[in-house]
């Protein structure tokens, strides 16, 4: 079995935004990802942090993910890296 697919490394607070012409191929929702899909996936990562007991603390999150192309998305797997701030 081959499955050949490319993933996008990606700061939740910085998700790419293509050209208007190439929007339809790649675009990122938090529907597609992780908790509310009305709220941002910044705030749906911080609140499923909260819900294991790990404050966070406004560091960067950064995700591993498929986008959403043409209207369709196949996402497996969504991996997100939490940083902590330092101070």
């Amino acid at each position: 079995f081959t499955y050949r697919s490319y993933s996008w490394f990606v700061d939740v607070d910085r998700l790419p935004v293509l050209p208007r012409i190439m929007r339809p191929l790649a675009v990122f929702r938090a529907a597609d990802h992780l908790g509310d899909p009305g709220a941002t996936i910044r705030s749906n990562v911080e609140r499923f942090l909260r819900s294991r007991e790990i404050e966070p603390d406004g560091g960067a999150i950064r995700m591993l993910t498929s986008a959403r192309v043409f209207g369709h998305v196949f996402n497996p797997l969504t991996l997100f890296w939490c940083y902590r701030m330092s101070g």
